[in-house]
């Protein structure tokens, strides 16, 4: 389907393209005040299994976040609300449909050259994963919010820097591992992976302001690695501050993920 025009700033834009046969709709989020113009760095926000775009806007705080930080944010909807992965080959190749809502927002708004970011939570942070690795246009950061992963089919020269976020009272995908058939492996284990596959050896415990929270990292600048482990914290968007019930609960203020992902993205070029 043809674009509609430019976007309008400050505003959630619905887009539909057909992908593969399919009928398929991402949301657009220019910040405020942009004045149509200027090259804007882009980034993906993935929503979780059974959530929408908007649903996962509202839960990142991502459009304020994006207005702060100067950033567009694409946000594409999996049919059935659930992304191909693990990679069922019957299924609809998201990975193919991503690129062609990158391709459809690079064609309605300038972006910023050097490749995107992405973040999503949960399915939609698993998702990274096959995206880091398969995409035509390598991606320059991730940040995976209680689903990080790791796919062994990523080409050794892809090594983009990783900013993980999980919650060690998760119990849809558990911080030790175990769960649902497509977890099992815990969380350390994957960001051991990246570390390993982004040729990285020391590691370094940073500050902070929260006894909830160790953030680490390993190596400094473009590709490094960091995880910040948030006791205290269910199966939530960091900094979401509204209790969902006992499968996600309990929420933690100490960490606004949205803020400290887009200000990693912005260093790394």
């Amino acid at each position: 389907m043809a674009p509609m025009g430019p976007p309008a700033a400050g505003k959630l834009r619905t887009q539909q393209l057909v992908c593969a046969g399919r009928t398929r709709r991402f949301v657009l989020y220019v910040p405020s005040g942009h004045d149509g113009r200027s090259a804007l760095p882009l980034v993906l926000n993935l929503h979780g299994s059974t959530s929408y775009p908007e649903e996962q806007m509202m839960f990142s705080d991502m459009a304020r976040a994006a207005d702060r930080h100067r950033v567009a944010v694409l946000a594409p909807e999996a049919l059935e609300r659930a992304w191909n992965v693990p990679e069922d080959p019957a299924a609809p190749d998201d990975v193919a449909f991503v690129a062609e809502a990158i391709a459809t927002a690079e064609g309605l708004l300038p972006t910023a050259s050097g490749g995107h970011c992405a973040t999503g939570f949960s399915g939609g942070a698993r998702m990274l994963a096959r995206l880091a690795a398969g995409l035509p246009n390598p991606l320059r950061a991730i940040a995976p919010v209680a689903g990080i992963r790791f796919d062994s089919s990523c080409p050794p020269d892809r090594r983009p820097t990783v900013v993980a976020f999980h919650g060690t009272l998760d119990r849809v995908n558990p911080y030790d591992g175990g769960g649902y058939p497509y977890w099992q492996s815990g969380v350390e284990e994957a960001v051991q992976a990246w570390v390993r596959h982004n040729g990285l050896a020391a590691c370094a415990r940073r500050p902070h302001a929260s006894v909830d929270v160790v953030h680490t990292v390993h190596g400094e600048g473009p590709g490094r690695v960091e995880f910040y482990r948030i006791d205290n914290l269910g199966h939530i968007w960091p900094g979401f501050p509204v209790r969902m019930g006992d499968l996600f609960d309990p929420p933690n203020p100490a960490v606004k993920a949205a803020e400290i992902m887009l200000e990693a993205f912005a260093s790394v070029g």
